[in-house]
């Protein structure tokens, strides 16, 4: 947070996006709500907009909401933009671009004041908005505005790194203007996660007294904390989702946290968000036949394997296990196949797993993992059979499936 800070502290227009990326329930949006109340506190909050899944999609409506905040965190451009509203109602409904152009660019080259301190505009969640190519847009004007522009104005932006919004961050018009933070184990997100759960715990057991009464604090043990940071596996959601669920009103927390643990029933109710959190980032991928064939081996692996090496193992041609997995990089660690062509795909939340492991969770996407293993024994007999002695690790693959 402190590297946030101080990027928006620094009037030093040559970094003028920041790029917040991070698998999915990483945090991002916590953050980004985190940064808006620093800068609405120095007065240097221009606009803020936070995308959502669940209702707040339609990325066309982005700029004009832009130029509305605009209008009320920096008065030199109410004028100019209120006349062109007035004069020109059709505005609202025209491009991103020209919105963008009239209703932002526009007023700033009417301010006869130079010396105006950069405001920031907060964007969380590009990855929500529906449409990739709506997505890239976005990026793009924002991208080409400023470098063609000295506005002072800064763009906060947080999203998944899926491939197309890495894409364009990559290409050559941010290079010189942004700066990018991975959100990942160097943020010692455990600690935080760990706290988080500890904080929310001792809130549920005095919200539930009546109940609790007899359950002595600290509730729970350390190690059951120390077990659901492990499951987090670095994602606030998991934690977030597993204290949503325990705070039931009408329910006992030690009943509810017994079926988060497994210990009594079903849980396939304990991680509806985290479930739907799920479901929303397969469905981006419309070949959900090939996507689960290769999720499946990746998840089932004992020992996880490079991209190439999975494809050999599942007689695919080269670049299928990529296709396979567009739009699901939030997660997983899928390596560059062509600078890291030899590091292995990994699982980023421990809890996949469960959830596609059971069909009540995850329907239309459940595995079965033990068809799956068979599966996986065979394809490394076949290999082994057509190429003699040669391939020893498939022999090292076949006593780990």
């Amino acid at each position: 947070m402190n590297t946030i800070l101080r990027w928006v502290r620094d009037n030093d227009q040559s970094s003028s996006i920041l790029w917040l990326y991070g698998p999915a329930g990483a945090g991002k949006s916590a953050i980004a709500h985190t940064v808006a109340e620093h800068c609405a506190k120095d007065r240097r909050l221009a606009s803020s907009f936070f995308f959502s899944r669940n209702g707040r999609t339609d990325g066309k409506k982005l700029f004009l909401t832009i130029a509305y905040q605009l209008a009320i965190s920096v008065p030199q451009t109410r004028k100019p933009i209120g006349d062109l509203v007035k004069k020109d109602l059709s505005i609202l409904a025209k491009s991103m671009d020209v919105q963008l152009r009239e209703l932002i660019v526009g007023p700033y080259q009417t301010i006869t004041s130079i010396n105006l301190s950069p405001m920031i505009v907060i964007i969380d969640g590009v990855d929500e908005c529906e449409g990739s190519q709506v997505q890239r847009d976005i990026l793009t004007l924002i991208g080409n505005t400023l470098t063609m522009h000295q506005l002072p104005l800064r763009f906060f932006v947080a999203s998944r790194p899926e491939p197309h919004i890495r894409d364009t961050m990559d290409s050559a018009i941010f290079r010189h203007i942004s700066r990018r933070l991975v959100l990942d184990e160097s943020f010692w997100p455990g600690r935080d996660i760990q706290t988080f759960l500890q904080s929310g715990f001792a809130a549920i057991h005095t919200k539930h007294h009546h109940v609790m009464a007899s359950v002595p604090k600290p509730w729970p043990s350390p190690g059951i904390i120390d077990l659901l940071v492990q499951k987090s596996s670095g994602q606030f959601i998991y934690a977030s989702t597993v204290l949503k669920y325990i705070d039931d009103e009408y329910s006992r927390p030690t009943a509810r946290l017994d079926t988060v643990l497994g210990l009594s029933g079903s849980n396939s109710t304990a991680f509806a968000e985290l479930d739907l959190l799920y479901m929303q980032i397969l469905s981006t991928n419309p070949n959900t036949a090939s996507l689960l064939h290769v999720l499946a081996t990746i998840v089932t692996l004992s020992h996880p394997l490079p991209a190439r090496d999975i494809e050999k193992l599942l007689f695919l041609q080269r670049g299928d296990v990529a296709l396979a997995l567009r739009g699901v990089h939030s997660l997983l660690h899928i390596p560059n196949p062509i600078t890291d062509a030899s590091s292995p795909i990994l699982t980023l939340h421990a809890s996949l797993s469960d959830f596609l492991g059971d069909k009540s969770r995850s329907k239309h996407f459940f595995i079965d993992f033990a068809a799956h293993h068979a599966h996986l024994a065979c394809c490394c007999l076949k290999t082994m059979t057509g190429s003699g002695s040669g391939n020893a690790s498939m022999y090292v693959l076949l006593g780990t499936v």
